[in-house]
């Protein structure tokens, strides 16, 4: 677990940044063209900041009969009483579990605090719920505003919510908490709500019918309520501060593309967000080196420098042989680590941590240190 939140951590300190900066080269690439592409792009771009780092640190199973045999026979596994401790985690992966679920609980409970919002205790118009969803404008703003506001106002919210923006939200934040700590990713989101915004004016403007009126809708109702903060998580009525930007972009005409034109942009996207996860995932796996198999193109051997017996879990009564599969580094030390044979899983994880804290004299080729695939046999006989 420990390795792999290391390796999750590393990644996710340039593979991020990476996505930020395709998606916003895209942007810029498409900024005359209607905000809806920018939007797809933007999101896009999140799910893969979210899902590669992981990706690229999960561990790559050992494919079976590769490898050298480490024949362990004879080990002797003395029943230890008392319990047993946490396997494979250590400060790193706690402090980081507790990160990831402190977040999520702080997220569900945000989410539930938007049944309280009401006319009264709202500062801003916002849209939310996704099986029910509900427009909300203040009570102050009802009373105050003309009608072209008011129309305004509804005519945005309203079209958050046939668009799904905050389904979209919340999936958003829910997949990305394991990486919410990154401010490359803080970037990312507020150019998706920014782009959201923009097409949501866009939307709004074409319903009502005049784009003209729609903006000045949108400045009356600036006048009146200012530049409030949303509640969490609710797609609002003036965010992120982009109220300039997006009176600036209902003046702006758009072209929209033909259709060879959407084909092309669609396939360069996807070929982007392809070339991107190959090179990024393609990079996190050589971080760790090549891995070899004793034998081949001269390879030699690692040896078995320090071992230690595993426990005998206290509870258990069987005897056997787990077989572990496993790479062995560079420096001497065994790294992903996966049962290829299981004994029992009291059994197996005993010998996992055990084999975890061996030492070797690394395999080597014209005499360099490499990594190795090796499979190891672990007995369990009482004493």
């Amino acid at each position: 677990m420990n390795d792999i939140i290391w390796k999750l951590l590393v990644n996710a300190a340039w593979q991020i940044p990476l996505c930020g900066a395709a998606a916003w080269c895209a942007a810029r690439l498409l900024r005359r063209w209607p905000a809806v592409w920018a939007v797809a792009v933007w999101r896009i771009a999140i799910t893969l900041a979210a899902l590669l780092p992981l990706l690229a640190a999960l561990p790559i199973p050992v494919p079976e009969g590769s490898g050298f045999r480490i024949p362990v026979s004879a080990i002797q596994a003395a029943a230890i009483p008392g319990p047993a401790p946490l396997p494979g985690t250590s400060w790193l992966a706690l402090a980081y579990l507790a990160f990831v679920a402190t977040k999520a609980i702080r997220l569900l409970r945000q989410h539930r605090a938007l049944r309280k919002l009401t006319e009264e205790t709202v500062s801003t118009p916002v849209a939310f719920g996704w099986r029910s969803p509900q427009v909300i404008l203040p009570a102050r703003f009802t009373a105050q505003a003309p009608e072209l506001a008011k129309q305004a106002a509804l005519a945005h919210e309203t079209t958050h919510v046939r668009n799904g923006d905050f389904a979209h939200n919340l999936v958003l934040e829910f997949l990305t908490i394991p990486i919410s700590f990154h401010p490359a990713l803080l970037w990312m989101k507020r150019q998706t709500a920014n782009a959201v915004e923009l097409r949501c004016d866009e939307d709004a403007a074409r319903e009502t019918g005049s784009a003209r009126e729609y903006a000045l809708g949108l400045i009356e109702a600036a006048r009146i309520l200012g530049t409030p903060p949303s509640p969490r998580l609710t797609a609002s009525f003036f965010d992120h501060n982009s109220f300039e930007e997006r009176i600036m972009n209902l003046t702006q005409p758009k072209s929209q593309p033909r259709r060879h034109a959407r084909l092309f942009a669609v396939a360069t996207l996807a070929a982007a967000g392809l070339l991107i996860a190959g090179v990024s995932t393609t990079f996190a796996a050589q971080q760790n080196g090549k891995v070899y198999k004793v034998g081949e193109d001269g390879v030699k051997a690692p040896k078995v420098l320090h071992k230690s017996e595993p426990k005998y879990p206290e509870s258990a009564t069987a005897t056997g042989t787990s077989v572990l599969s496993l790479e062995i580094s560079p420096e001497g030390k065994a790294e992903n680590v996966v049962v290829k044979r299981s004994l029992e899983p009291a059994f197996d994880q005993a010998a996992i941590d055990s084999v975890k804290t061996w030492t070797f004299a690394p395999a080597t080729k014209d005499g360099q240190p490499v990594r190795v695939t090796a499979t190891i046999e672990v007995n369990f006989k009482r004493q």
